[in-house]
């Protein structure tokens, strides 16, 4: 599960990844703990899940992973980068494509909610926040990156 900076996971967001009607236990000890949905999510705790359809028995727990990664509200490029008044969407592209390098295709957006992302011949422009989508990349398959750029 992928968190922004700040956020605690909870139990609720393992289950929207295993199914909203799984039953979410950590074994402490040799005892069962049902968790519920508001508590937080450690990665020192062994999880198992169950789930139940109606008129079924519960199935047997599954081990389930958890492994927990935080990102940045905004991405940084660091002080002296190549990135110049007038330089285009490529350029930028380049440069986050490089650091890491091959990171999946990158689309920008204008605003958030936009459909249709940015040309790569767009002029930056200073002040200005873009969204960003990577796709091909399985951790955060749909969320949108927020970079503003400043110089």
């Amino acid at each position: 599960m992928c968190k922004a900076a700040g956020q605690q996971p909870k139990v609720s967001d393992l289950k929207t990844v295993v199914g909203a009607n799984a039953r979410i236990f950590i074994r402490n000890n040799n005892q069962w703990q049902l968790q519920a949905d508001n508590d937080n999510v450690s990665e020192n705790n062994s999880y198992f899940y169950t789930i139940q359809e109606a008129g079924k028995c519960p199935s047997e727990k599954t081990a389930l992973i958890v492994r927990i990664t935080r990102k940045t509200p905004y991405a940084v490029c660091s002080y002296g980068s190549y990135l110049l008044p007038r330089a285009t969407l490529t350029s930028l592209k380049d440069y986050i494509d490089n650091n890491p390098q091959n990171v999946g295709t990158l689309r920008v957006y204008a605003n958030n909610t936009d459909t249709t992302p940015l040309s790569n011949t767009t002029v930056l422009t200073n002040n200005t926040t873009y969204y960003f989508f990577l796709t091909g990349y399985e951790i955060l398959p749909s969320v949108r990156v927020i970079v503003e750029l400043l110089w």
